[in-house]
């Protein structure tokens, strides 16, 4: 069994949620989960689940982590400041897209203004 990082799949349900790159780094192809996020991929919904997928493996700890994913590979994690660093810009990033759909959808639903879509 190989080491799965931390710190690389919480930048990967970051950046890669969308298409489910971190669920195919750490289950594999072989599952029908990591399939879902390709196929889906149109609804923003695995956009917003890779978001919290990354804050929940943002704030596992070490030993929880290691004792799910890591229980055979005979290393441990070490999280630093990276993966913090990783859960603010998550955050970041997952709060600017809804607060982006929200005017939109307000804007549309009101009618007043311009709107991007119209």
């Amino acid at each position: 069994m190989h080491f799965r990082d931390k710190t690389l799949a919480t930048l990967l349900a970051a950046i890669g949620g969308t298409v489910g790159a971190h669920r195919f780094y750490l289950h594999g192809p072989r599952r029908w989960w990591p399939w879902l996020y390709p196929l889906f991929a149109w609804t923003l919904i695995p956009t917003f689940a890779g978001f919290i997928e990354a804050l929940r493996f943002a704030l596992t700890p070490d030993e929880r982590w290691d004792a799910h994913w890591n229980a055979q590979a005979g290393r441990t994690s070490r999280s630093g400041w990276l993966v913090i660093l990783l859960a603010i810009l998550t955050m970041l990033g997952g709060m600017t897209l809804l607060m982006t759909l929200l005017s939109f959808a307000i804007g549309r639903f009101v009618g007043s203004g311009e709107t991007f879509f119209s």
